[in-house]
């Protein structure tokens, strides 16, 4: 087998990539929302893994077409650097980076395609996250007592409340200076153990830990210890990896709650950042207020997506929620309309901000692209190039 390197130029390339990112797009949004669907996904070896998370699935998916999978890749990023950043917090972060990055990506490339500059769309696009992220740090309300921290970490998990509740209760009484960990239990309950200060089980694991014999002792310098204080057990492992997956994101998410605060959660926060971006707009002309524009349209697309997966007509969902104010939004569980603060549904500021800023990053770079290069082997049988291969 050899191989040679194939370029694709302008709308081909751009078509290419597009309909690479449509299909990880469409993997992930499933998965918003608390009524969300799964993807069943296959292993060479082992059992296949029900997945309802957003950068686990981004990072399973390759396609046979190197240009398209250059268009998984790079919407890829968007959901890994959220989780990189905060972690998969409240469960949707991920997804929503990766929602908003192909929705900008989409709606931009049709205008590069009209004639707009890549470059001026995504100076708008910039400028226009900035005013968002401003506007969700206006939104935020501070989180301090133990019930806000129980329901952030509910949230996160899953809807599983007994997590929910371990680890509020933990990040709560450690505070802010407290380190929380997740170490796996032999048993199937799950449970929490508070240390104050560090304790340390005396003797060594193995003789060849001892570095005088001796003496019998064992003396390092500059030693690194790990200190560990919990709560998570199964029946089955690959129950105990899900659920501690689901403990790691509670704690993340509600440590970023605690950072920055909360906001109502349901992709509402997100939609009403849009009018941030009007503002934006008055002061912008040609290309730049088209990229502007295409962000605040994208902003409600995490909504629109919720409500889909819930049964609800999106377009009816999102023209009451942007006619409430305050923390009033949709709760996509029961399908009723309310106080979200109060009723539980809360996202992280940190997490919220983070994916429009990741998502236009991603968009941005995808709609500088001109050309694609990618590496194709050749047939044994047939060597020769097709046209337009070099």
């Amino acid at each position: 087998m050899t191989s040679h390197t194939r370029l694709c130029f302008g709308d081909d390339a751009r078509a290419r990539v597009l309909t690479g990112a449509t299909a990880l797009a469409d993997a992930i949004r499933i998965t918003l929302g608390p009524r969300s669907r799964s993807v069943l996904i296959g292993a060479r070896w082992g059992t296949p893994t029900v997945c309802d998370d957003g950068v686990t699935i981004a990072r399973q998916l390759h396609l046979k077409e190197p240009e398209e999978d250059l268009g998984v890749q790079m919407l890829r990023q968007a959901a890994v650097r959220t989780d990189d950043a905060v972690g998969d917090a409240v469960g949707d972060g991920t997804s929503t980076s990766a929602v908003l990055a192909h929705a900008l990506f989409a709606d931009g490339l049709r205008n590069v395609v009209a004639g707009a500059s890549a470059t001026e769309l995504r100076r708008g696009m910039t400028l226009a996250s900035a005013a968002v992220s401003d506007a969700l740090r206006g939104m935020a309300r501070p989180v301090s007592s133990r019930s806000e921290k129980v329901q952030v970490a509910t949230v996160s998990a899953h809807g599983d409340a007994t997590l929910g509740e371990l680890v509020g209760d933990a990040v709560h009484r450690v505070g802010g200076d407290g380190v929380v960990t997740v170490e796996e239990a032999r048993a199937t309950e799950t449970n929490i153990e508070i240390v104050e200060g560090m304790r340390f089980d005396r003797g060594c694991l193995s003789p060849y830990f001892v570095t005088s014999t001796e003496r019998m002792e064992c003396s390092l310098d500059h030693p690194y210890v790990l200190v560990t204080d919990r709560r998570v057990g199964a029946p089955s492992e690959r129950e105990l990896k899900q659920r501690k997956e689901a403990v790691e994101d509670a704690i993340r998410s509600t440590q970023a709650a605690v950072a920055e605060g909360i906001v109502p959660g349901g992709g509402g926060a997100l939609a009403r950042a849009g009018a941030a971006v009007i503002e934006v707009e008055r002061g912008l002309e040609g290309d730049r207020l088209t990229g502007a524009r295409i962000l605040r349209t994208a902003l409600v697309a995490p909504l629109r997506q919720i409500a889909t997966n819930s049964g609800a007509d999106p377009g009816v969902v999102l023209e009451h929620v942007l006619a409430g104010s305050g923390a009033f939004g949709f709760d996509a569980a029961t399908g009723r309309y309310g106080d979200l603060i109060e009723a539980g549904i809360v996202d992280p500021v940190q997490v919220v901000r983070i994916a429009p800023e990741n998502a236009v990053s991603v968009a941005g770079t995808l709609l500088l692209a001109e050309a694609t290069m990618t590496e194709r082997e050749d047939d044994a049988e047939n060597p020769a190039a097709p046209d337009g291969e070099t």
